[in-house]
C-alpha cells in the first residue's frame, strides 16, 4: 500500500541525541515520527542529514537549512543540543512540503514506506 503523502500529516521531533555504544565519539540524533496511528523511531548521524540535504539541494528550491558542519573533534553537550534543535527544525520544515515528502530521498530517510502505510 502506498502512503498518501499529500493528504496525511507526519509529525516529527528530535527529542534527544545519544553517543554510540559501539563507536565512541559518534553521536546519533533520535528521531520520533508519527503518521496516522503509527509511531516509530529512527537514529541518524549528522552526516546522514547532510547527505539528505545535499541530495535534495539540486532538485528543490528554497530548502530549509541544516546546522553547519563542525570541525571540532568533540562537541559539547550544548553544541549538540543546538544542533539537535536545528535538525528538528529542518525536518519539521521538510514534512510540511508536499514536493519534498514525495521525494524518494525523504521517504527513505524517514522510513515512510516501511512505517507509515
Amino acid at each position: 500500500m502506498n502512503y498518501d503523502y499529500l493528504t496525511s500529516t507526519v509529525k516529527v521531533s528530535v527529542p534527544t541525541f545519544s553517543e554510540s555504544k559501539t563507536e565512541p565519539g559518534t553521536v546519533f540524533f533520535n528521531i520520533q515520527l508519527e503518521a496516522r496511528d503509527n509511531k516509530w523511531y529512527i537514529e541518524k548521524r549528522f552526516s546522514e542529514f547532510d547527505q539528505l540535504f545535499n541530495g535534495l539541494k539540486n532538485a528543490y528550491h528554497s530548502l530549509p537549512t541544516i546546522p553547519k558542519k563542525s570541525f571540532l573533534f568533540k562537541m559539547t553537550e550544548k553544541d549538540l543540543d543546538t544542533r539537535r534543535i536545528g535538525l528538528e527544525d529542518f525536518l519539521r520544515k521538510i514534512v510540511v512540503r508536499n514536493d519534498l515528502m514525495n521525494s524518494e530521498l525523504v521517504k527513505q530517510f524517514l522510513q515512510l514506506d516501511k512505517n507509515a502505510s
